[in-house]
């Protein structure tokens, strides 16, 4: 007969076995640990390697073990689980010794859990801090160690735990706290990275570097006693001061460029994918000239709002509590300043009537007369006050307002009310190179650049001109530039001229260069609404976005920059339609390429395929070359070739009551875009054409982007001719005529005697490269 002692040992016994029979079967699957697929974030780089934007919920940066290095291993396992390599998956020897913690502090005080425990934590269970959890979680450590080597287990370890400042797995840590590769690491910051697992916050080197600097002594300690690091390197570990500084994931970022990366990927895998597969994207955007861009377009927009007056300060505050300086700093801090303002504090009038502005991070600062004398009172739109003669005229103590840090000297600024957008592209492939959507990176998520649609006013006219060409028209064929006159939706039609005049018989050439309205209307009148816009959809404009009356002619579509600038590439690449993409290349995280756009094109491309369609023979595209240079150099976009040191081409455009402002141009090397105008549609201001409000960014990005690039132009393709035409007429000219013009012509343009009597015959080869081919000049044809 047993006894109760017997008896009771017994029922215990069962009780045990059947708690760990259930505990097993309601363990739920290693699955998630032995089909290890990390969650990484999508990074995205500009084609120069500039990491430019980072989505995802978890910071981590997967490696593979032959990618951690030796030291850093030793020191998590110091750290952690000194003698992981030779246990089954629990340390009886650290549970006693975490038991016996708890029951003298009468809580969970010690976790005594092998790294395999971890893993099996991480992956599998919550962090609650119960005896349950603790059971399910050896359960899941046996099993774990049974279905995976040591290797692998320190390989998921090392890549998914949490090391604080959102850092998930010591390469996204190394990144975080010192701005370093995992092969970059000292000693002393691979023991500090060991130090976190233990309390990520609580040893946080940045928030606690005393906390962080003992718990590192404990790692290197341990790694000396365990022989995993010399006594040498421990001592100069051990003096090397606690110095990590936070690096975010992205230090140099292209809000507006990343983000248009990202949705067109979201748009293509679904943010699931996107967002934790680890996706690595490069776009075509080169962070230089991206960097060019955003400062063309903030000069050009604060240049804009100077001209239209001072709007006043942000707030008046008052002064009383100016004892606590650094107080106030931080209060001005509230005023975010987009772009390249700051925000300060006007404490006074100084010397010479400048005023004194204190600054958050500057400090007390002084801004010149120079720099207040702009500033005439803005009272409405296109009404300013008188010229100021002193600073009181202009500010008092106690206004908040916004500073810009010119050349030599502080000046007095404003956010622009205006907008901007700037579009550079490769022609010969597409590939964006800037794209610029706003005055501020931060300023929203929309991207005026690809997101708006405006009317580009003359911008549109070559596509119209071009279309004439191709109809066998010539760049001297006359046009009249004379009243029209036409039924509308809301009665009668009437385009005028900017200048208000008109100018009668014109030709194609004059009409462009000095975007004559009328002539241009006409001429579109002339070669059919229908086929013009047939025709301009061949350069990859929506047809159904093109209106089907003559307002055409004048830019009455609505286009986004990027649209329009894509369109002008076939001007600057010979004759080719080509589609703008942003996205070159797409990899997974196991190297897989989702996306390969072909080779790193720079402002040579290093392809011989052609890009696209051919849209126009190179005859067209170098006579309507031709016309967009003479705009730059003689029409209404000649401060731009005043400005620049080698030929450009390009076309102006200003929508009714100078709403927009657009310049479009290009080189052999790069085509781009220029837009100013509000979100909310409204005048710029009377004198606020293409030339004076969109052309001096481009300009400035362009006199940029090509510096240091040997200027480069198109060389006449055979099938042209240079020849004398009276200026009245169109007709040739001869060589005694004093006001005979310079013209390209194509043969077929002239009459058949004059193609028959020697002096140039057809030639075959109208698709040579555009850079070659004889300059036949004909001026003595009678």
């Amino acid at each position: 007969m047993q006894t109760p002692t017997r008896m009771t040992l017994g029922a215990v016994g069962l009780a045990v076995a059947v708690l760990i029979a259930w505990v097993v079967a309601t363990v739920p699957p290693i699955t998630a640990v032995t089909r290890y697929e990390p969650t990484a974030p999508l990074r995205i780089h500009s084609v120069d390697g500039r990491l430019i934007g980072q989505f995802g919920g978890e910071y981590r940066l997967p490696r593979p073990m032959s990618a951690i290095p030796a030291d850093l291993r030793r020191a998590f396992l110091a750290a952690e689980d000194a003698e992981f390599h030779d246990h089954p998956g629990i340390d009886l020897t650290g549970i006693l010794r975490a038991l016996a913690a708890d029951i003298r502090a009468g809580a969970f005080v010690q976790g005594g859990s092998t790294i395999s425990q971890q893993v099996a934590r991480t992956f599998l269970l919550s962090q609650d801090q119960t005896l349950m959890r603790k059971i399910r979680e050896t359960v899941l450590a046996f099993e774990i160690e049974i279905g995976l080597s040591k290797q692998e287990i320190l390989h998921r370890y090392l890549n998914q735990l949490y090391l604080g400042s959102g850092a998930y797995g010591v390469a996204a840590a190394a990144q975080t706290y010192y701005g370093k590769s995992l092969d970059e690491l000292t000693l002393a910051e691979s023991a500090t990275l060991a130090s976190l697992p233990k309390g990520p916050s609580h040893y946080n080197p940045i928030q606690h570097p005393d906390r962080a600097r003992h718990r590192r002594a404990y790692v290197l300690h341990q790694m000396l006693d365990k022989g995993w690091a010399g006594p040498d390197a421990v001592l100069e570990a051990l003096a090397t001061p606690i110095h990590a500084t936070y690096h975010p994931p992205v230090a140099e970022p292209l809000p507006m460029v990343a983000e248009s990366a990202r949705r067109r990927i979201v748009a293509r895998f679904g943010e699931e994918r996107a967002y934790t597969e680890g996706l690595r994207a490069v776009v075509t955007v080169d962070s230089r000239l991206q960097d060019t861009a955003q400062r063309a377009v903030q000069r050009g927009l604060l240049d804009y709002t100077r001209r239209h007056g001072y709007r006043g300060p942000l707030r008046h505050i008052g002064l009383d509590s100016l004892e606590d300086r650094e107080g106030m700093a931080q209060r001005l801090k509230q005023w975010q300043a987009p772009g390249p303002l700051a925000t300060g504090l006007v404490l006074g009038y100084g010397d010479n009537r400048g005023i004194r502005v204190l600054l958050p991070d500057a400090g007390e600062v002084r801004v010149p007369w120079q720099g207040l004398r702009w500033a005439r009172s803005h009272r409405e739109p296109g009404v300013l006050g008188p010229q100021p003669e002193d600073p009181r005229d202009i500010v008092r103590p106690g206004d908040v307002v916004r500073l810009q840090r010119t050349d030599d000297h502080w000046t007095l600024a404003q956010v622009p009310e205006a907008q901007g957008a700037l579009v550079a592209l490769a022609p010969d492939t597409g590939a964006i190179r800037a794209l610029v959507g706003a005055f501020g990176p931060y300023q929203g998520s929309f991207n005026r650049a690809t997101q708006a649609r405006r009317q580009p006013g003359s911008a549109f006219k070559p596509f119209i001109y071009a279309g004439a060409l191709a109809r066998g028209l010539s760049p001297a064929t006359l046009v009249n530039d004379a009243p029209v006159v036409r039924p509308g939706d809301t009665g009668l039609w009437r385009p005028r001229n900017h200048s208000r005049t008109f100018h009668g018989p014109t030709r194609l050439r004059s009409g462009l260069v000095h975007s004559r309205n009328l002539a241009t209307v006409r001429l579109l009148d002339r070669i059919g609404v229908e086929y013009g816009r047939d025709f301009a959809a061949q350069f990859g404009l929506e047809r159904h976005r093109l209106p089907d009356d003559l307002s055409l002619a004048l830019g009455s579509a609505s286009l986004a920059p990027v649209e329009l600038v894509g369109a002008y590439a076939a001007f600057a690449n010979g004759g080719y339609r080509v589609e703008p993409y942003l996205i070159r290349r797409l990899v997974a995280c196991d190297g897989e390429e989702l996306v390969d756009r072909g080779p790193r094109f720079g402002f040579e491309a290093e392809t011989d395929r052609a890009p696209g369609e051919r849209i126009l023979p190179r005859t067209i595209q170098f006579q309507m070359t031709s016309l967009l240079a003479d705009v730059t150099e003689r029409g209404t976009g000649q401060a731009v070739g005043r400005a620049l040191d080698r030929r450009v081409a390009g076309k102006t455009g200003t929508t009714d009551d100078q709403r927009d402002a657009w310049f479009v141009g290009y080189t052999p090397q790069l085509a781009t875009g220029a837009w100013v105008g509000f979100d909310r549609s409204r005048s710029l201001g009377r004198y606020e054409t293409g030339a004076r409000a969109a052309a001096p960014i481009w300009t400035d990005f362009m006199a940029g982007a090509l510096a240091g690039h040997r200027p480069a132009w198109y060389e006449p393709p055979s099938g042209l001719i240079r020849a004398r035409i009276h200026p009245d007429t169109g007709q040739l000219a001869s060589a005694d005529e004093p006001e005979a013009r310079h013209e390209w012509l194509r043969a077929e343009n002239l009459p058949e005697d004059v193609l028959e009597d020697g002096v140039l015959t057809r030639e075959p080869g109208e698709d040579r490269d555009r850079r070659s081919g004889p300059n036949r000049e004909v001026g003595n044809l009678f």
